[in-house]
């Protein structure tokens, strides 16, 4: 039998036009049989109601019902305290956490904003060019 994945994704909502594209390309992508989905991609803005108040809650039980979590690294996820609460969530549950760079960004690898260990063990290694990471 074969499985689909639950995958997290985390984001800022400012991201979501890069981000859905992803999603829908992850979504896509079929087993051997042609019919069962890999991956279903899990997002905020299509898995919990607008205006919910249980939103935070929602969240935490996707993260905890998340085989992966995808951590789409952006200025503005990086500087988003959900999202960085998203994160370290995540790690604390110690899901797996692929990274994906935004297309449009690098950033210096001294910043403030790498002070989070979650964030600073799922960008490791991933390097753009001398000093910066990517």
């Amino acid at each position: 039998m074969m499985n689909t994945r639950q995958l997290f994704i985390s984001y800022r909502s400012t991201d979501a036009a890069e981000v859905d594209r992803i999603a829908h390309d992850l979504g896509a992508l079929k087993h051997p049989d042609g019919i069962t989905p890999r991956f279903r991609p899990w997002q905020d803005k299509r898995d919990v109601p607008p205006a919910s108040p249980d939103w935070w809650e929602a969240i935490i039980d996707a993260i905890s019902a998340s085989e992966v979590f995808v951590f789409f690294i952006s200025r503005a996820s990086l500087e988003s305290e959900v999202c960085r609460a998203e994160l370290d969530y995540a790690y604390k549950r110690n899901r797996p956490i692929i990274p994906v760079v935004s297309s449009q960004w690098c950033y210096p690898v001294n910043s403030q904003l790498m002070r989070s260990p979650a964030v600073t063990r799922s960008i490791t290694g991933i390097s753009c060019r001398r000093g910066y990471k990517r």
